[in-house]
């Protein structure tokens, strides 16, 4: 998986970095096969804004963002709420063939 991080008038520091790949890290296996991961850094005046996007193989495109006046609780409120969307989303019914395939089936008696 390829995280990039994108900052636009906003300076990050090595530790706010590896806080959020470690974030991605974490909640990827959620979603399953992650292509890649896009972060957001901004900042406007003494607004932060932290967006979090992930690719998942298929298409399919989760984002989620979140302010503060700080990056850390921007990039806490992002993730709170990408995890929130991982744990409601619906699974397709690809998804739900596929994880039966290796299942065997009951036989009739």
């Amino acid at each position: 998986m390829e995280i990039v991080f994108q900052s636009h008038n906003a300076e990050l520091s090595d530790r706010l970095r590896q806080r959020a790949e470690r974030l991605v890290r974490r909640l990827a296996p959620r979603m399953g096969r992650v292509v890649d991961a896009t972060l957001r850094f901004e900042g406007d005046g003494k607004q932060r804004r932290v967006e979090l996007e992930f690719h998942a193989a298929g298409g399919r495109r989760l984002v989620a963002e979140g302010t503060g006046r700080y990056f850390g609780p921007a990039l806490a409120q992002a993730g709170s709420r990408l995890k929130a969307q991982l744990d409601s989303a619906r699974r397709t019914r690809r998804e739900r063939m596929r994880d039966a395939v290796g299942q065997p089936l009951a036989r009739a008696s």
